[in-house]
């Protein structure tokens, strides 16, 4: 006898409250740019609370996960958004410091020019890679578990969740097709 068990886990939970929710909190990395310039410290308040938000909402998940010895994919799509979350910081200081102690340039016929041109790269940046991790998540995730499921089609479990005050019990009910 030859018995064969696969085990996966359903992901639409850690899309929703994960990878979307990383997306937004990374989407306000752009309406800083509204705040002018040569404010960098209200530039660079807003970014450090959107890095910190980042990082404290990475190990909240990390947290909700089994522990493994390597990165999961929401590893890597939350380190690669806190990296341009740290990368946005940054220029934000760069720029900040650029505006307000370059003595050789009239403070008045400063342009935002360099502001908005980083604004369109880093925004091009952004939307190149979750795209890109978008396309990888399909490849990687999808597609083999899709071809899975067409090797074991004899099996459909339907999950049903019963809670009580103190505990919480799982059902599996298999049925034949």
């Amino acid at each position: 006898i030859h018995v064969t068990c696969h085990a996966q886990r359903i992901p639409t939970y850690f899309h929703w409250n994960g990878f979307f929710l990383i997306f937004i909190i990374t989407i306000f990395c752009f309406p800083v740019w509204a705040i002018d310039p040569s404010l960098p410290q209200n530039r660079l308040g807003l970014m450090a609370t959107i890095l910190l938000t980042s990082i404290s909402f990475r190990s909240t998940i990390t947290s909700k996960l089994p522990l493994t010895s390597y990165l999961t994919l929401i590893d890597k799509y939350s380190i690669t958004q806190i990296v341009f979350d740290l990368l946005c910081t940054l220029y934000h200081a760069i720029i900040g410091y650029w505006m307000n102690n370059d003595k050789l340039v009239d403070p008045k016929s400063r342009s935002r020019l360099p502001d908005y041109i980083m604004f369109f790269i880093l925004l091009s940046l952004f939307i190149l890679l979750n795209l890109t991790f978008f396309i990888w998540i399909i490849r990687v995730a999808y597609i083999p578990r899709r071809a899975l499921e067409q090797q074991i089609p004899w099996i459909i479990m339907d999950k049903q969740y019963s809670s009580s005050s103190s505990s919480t019990t799982t059902t599996f009910e298999t049925e034949r097709i």
